[in-house]
C-alpha cells in the first residue's frame, strides 16, 4: 500500500473533501446498507454540522436497486394481471380461470416462503426468476386445460 496523499486530492463543488469509498461485503443487501449509511451520515452532520462537517453523496447504488426492484414487482402484478384477462378471453370460461388466478398468488406465496427458510435473498435475478414462473404457470395451465377440455369431448362423445 502506498501513500500519495502529497499527490492526490478530491475536490466536490470546487472545495477541497475528503472521499470516501464503502464497499459492502456479499452476504449484505446493499439497499439496506445504503438506507444505514445514509442514517450515519445524517446523524454526523446534525452532531457536527457546526463545524462544517458537510456529505454530498457521489454514487448511491441502493437507490438503483430499489427502483429495479420495485419495477420488476410492478411488471409482475401488471403482468399477471395481463394474463388472467387474458385466460378469461380466450377461454370463455369462469372456472378454469379462476382455478389458475388463484394458483398465481398461491405459488408466489410459496416461492417467497422457500426462499425465506432457505435463505434465498430477494435481488433482481430472483424477482426475475419468479416473474418468469409466473409465465410458466400460465402456459402450462392452458396446455392441462386444453388436454382435459379434449379428454372430457372424448368421453362425452363415446357416451
Amino acid at each position: 500500500m502506498t501513500d500519495n496523499s502529497d499527490i492526490s486530492y478530491t475536490r466536490v463543488n470546487g472545495n477541497p473533501a475528503v472521499m470516501i469509498t464503502m464497499q459492502k461485503q456479499t452476504e449484505f443487501s446493499t439497499s439496506d446498507l445504503t438506507g444505514e449509511i445514509r442514517a450515519v451520515i445524517e446523524r454526523l452532520e446534525e452532531r457536527h454540522g457546526d463545524i462544517g462537517l458537510e456529505f454530498a453523496v457521489l454514487m448511491d447504488q441502493g437507490h438503483y436497486i430499489d427502483i429495479i426492484v420495485s419495477s420488476i414487482l410492478r411488471n409482475l402484478i401488471i403482468g399477471g394481471i395481463l394474463a388472467i384477462i387474458l385466460l378469461m378471453i380466450f377461454l370463455r370460461d369462469i372456472r378454469p380461470t379462476l382455478v389458475v388466478s388463484i394458483a398465481i398468488p398461491v405459488s408466489l406465496m410459496l416461492a417467497f416462503t422457500a426462499m425465506y427458510f432457505t435463505g434465498v435473498s430477494l435481488n433482481i435475478i430472483s424477482m426475475s426468476g419468479l416473474a418468469l414462473s409466473v409465465g410458466m404457470l400460465i402456459d402450462n395451465s392452458i396446455v392441462v386445460i386444453d388436454n382435459n377440455a379434449k379428454i372430457n369431448k372424448i368421453f362425452f362423445i363415446n357416451k
